[in-house]
């Protein structure tokens, strides 16, 4: 599997595929199959990676493990070389943290628009370039979610007198 089956995509799919929601769909509908696309693919998703595994490890570290999962799997989602729509559930998770920090009706309106954007209403949804927007906005999820500080508050553990 991890020699030669790990790199088969086409055994879940086409790249290209108007439905693949990741980063490597939206490269797959504009530029040729290649080690060019590739580079750019490695490129991209390792700079991804690397600021998630940062604002996630913020995140658990202020005690918002909401946003640090959210942020990580936004990450995978936007990393993976196809992600399908029920891959995005994760852009639902990164919401939520929007939805508690929304201060004002326009943002709350925008945290509504973005989730109607995210399930497709009316069916629709499988187009090249609404997976393109959510890819994006999986990429998005990883720089903004916000990040709460958490009180956590801890006990000292009981000492028994030495006998």
């Amino acid at each position: 599997y991890w020699t030669a089956l790990l790199w088969d995509t086409g055994r879940v799919g086409d790249l290209g595929d108007d439905r693949n929601n990741s980063v490597m769909g939206m490269l797959a509908r504009v530029l040729p199959d290649g080690r060019p696309r590739t580079a750019l693919w490695i490129a991209v998703v390792s700079g991804i990676v690397v600021v998630a595994l940062v604002r996630a490890t913020r995140a658990s570290r202020a005690g918002d493990l909401l946003a640090a999962t959210a942020v990580i799997g936004c990450a995978a989602a936007a990393a993976s070389p196809i992600s399908w729509s029920h891959h995005l559930g994760w852009l639902l998770v990164a919401l939520v943290p929007f939805v508690v920090a929304a201060r004002s009706t326009r943002d709350r309106v925008l945290c509504a628009l973005a989730y109607l954007v995210l399930v497709g209403p009316m069916g629709h949804g499988d187009e090249a370039w609404l997976s393109s927007v959510r890819a994006v906005l999986c990429c998005a999820a990883v720089l903004a979610v916000p990040i709460r500080t958490r009180t956590v508050e801890t006990t000292e553990p009981e000492r028994v007198p030495a006998a």
